[in-house]
């Protein structure tokens, strides 16, 4: 609920949820996890409850249909990251709702540093993280989306060695910017 509430895309990679779940638990629930407490949850959670949908059911996301860049690679399928999760949309609109002034704990950003590879999720963490003053998780969050081609986040950086007079490597991140398909950032 809180990775989508705070930008993340609907599909979710299990071992993200898995490592993100452990510091929403109480001291007592996670001293009486077994030792295959994940999947019981996968399997319980994959149930049908209202009808015929599950709260949390696996998915394949469709693939991406772009355009490629100078820099991309010719095989447009995305990397491989497990099973993927997708949570139920009543769930997340009550999420929304109900978490709407919480920030997520720890495990959340760590995970998130962690699993997600899209730019796009990882660029919105920053936005949040900064917007909860979670500076060093934004900071952390920020060098993965510049590691996985986010221009935002090259561009963003590239500012940041501008100001500090290292204009070799503000001109290094813009042009991996560049090289990636923006080239505002020059």
């Amino acid at each position: 609920m809180d990775a989508l509430r705070l930008g993340v895309g609907v599909h979710l990679p299990q071992g993200f949820l898995t490592d993100a779940a452990v510091d929403y638990l109480t001291e007592i629930d996670y001293d009486q996890l077994g030792e295959d407490w994940a999947e019981e949850a996968y399997a319980e959670l994959s149930k049908p409850v209202h009808g015929k949908q599950a709260p949390l059911r696996r998915t394949t996301p469709r693939p991406r249909r772009r355009p490629p860049t100078p820099s991309s690679p010719v095989n447009t399928s995305p990397a491989s990251v497990g099973p993927l999760c997708r949570l139920a949309d009543y769930l997340e609109q009550y999420g929304r709702a109900s978490r709407r002034s919480l920030c997520p704990p720890a495990s959340s950003w760590d995970a998130s540093h962690a699993h997600l590879t899209q730019p796009h999720d990882l660029d919105n963490l920053v936005v949040a993280a900064r917007a909860r003053f979670r500076l060093q998780w934004a900071n952390h969050l920020r060098l993965r989306a510049a590691d996985q081609g986010s221009t935002d986040a090259l561009r963003a950086l590239a500012v940041l060695r501008e100001e500090t007079g290292d204009r070799e490597g503000a001109e290094d991140l813009a042009r991996r910017a560049a090289d990636h398909g923006s080239t505002n950032v020059l």
